[in-house]
């Protein structure tokens, strides 16, 4: 239960994440001479790199697109999340704070990239889908100067991992002493029944079943 609670909070964060970063790109000045800026500016850094001002003006179509998905996959684990016992409330306030005050900075700078690929692995190596040794492989980050996969440091993914329940845990309290009620009250009333998940959850969560087809390949 706790390795599919944490899963489900590191994919809604991770969906909140790139909901919100499409929508922020349409809101920025989006013509040839910015674009350029762009692409100089990168190119300065990784000067190994073939770029085109192309690539930096973006469709505004494409990119409401992916925020509405986005949006969908976000409610998607918050489902999953409320079907696991953590309101709806809690995990979109959960999201604001990191987002917003850095409060789990690995989760902030890439752990939003990474994290779901490892609480996937955990998940998928309890359920005996998988090795602990193909669980272990998954447990790098790529570098973004070389594209190289590195292994982590399981210590940080574990101070992570105390971090994200415990700011889950105070804003639980916070909310449940906002609604007068005791914090099991208030989880219990916002839980999402059996019956209207339609299922065991993960298995019926077609975002996950779409990692599972990639890990597979």
């Amino acid at each position: 239960m706790r390795v599919l609670r944490l899963h489900a909070i590191v994919r809604a964060y991770s969906a909140y994440t790139q909901m919100e970063l499409n929508r922020e790109i349409m809101l920025h000045k989006n013509d040839w001479n910015t674009a350029e800026k762009t692409k100089c500016l990168i190119e300065f850094f990784f000067p190994d790199k073939e770029l085109k001002v192309e690539q930096f003006i973006y469709n505004q179509n494409e990119l409401s697109e992916k925020a509405l998905d986005f949006h969908d996959e976000f409610k998607s684990w918050i489902s999953v999340a409320e079907f696991l016992g953590i309101p709806e409330k809690t995990i979109t306030a959960f999201c604001k704070n990191v987002d917003k005050t850095c409060s789990i900075f690995r989760l902030k700078s890439t752990g939003h990239l990474h994290y779901p690929t490892y609480f996937n692995a955990i998940y998928r190596f309890l359920d005996g889908k998988i090795t602990k040794e193909d669980m272990m492989k998954s447990f790098v980050e790529y570098s973004v100067f070389t594209g190289k996969a590195t292994p982590i440091r399981l210590s940080w993914l574990r101070h992570s991992v105390i971090e994200i329940e415990k700011l889950i845990n105070e804003i639980i309290l916070k909310q449940a002493t906002r609604s007068g009620k005791s914090t099991d009250e208030f989880i219990k009333e916002s839980q999402l029944p059996e019956e209207k998940f339609a299922g065991v959850p993960f298995e019926n969560n077609k975002y996950l079943q779409r990692d599972e087809k990639r890990n597979d390949e």
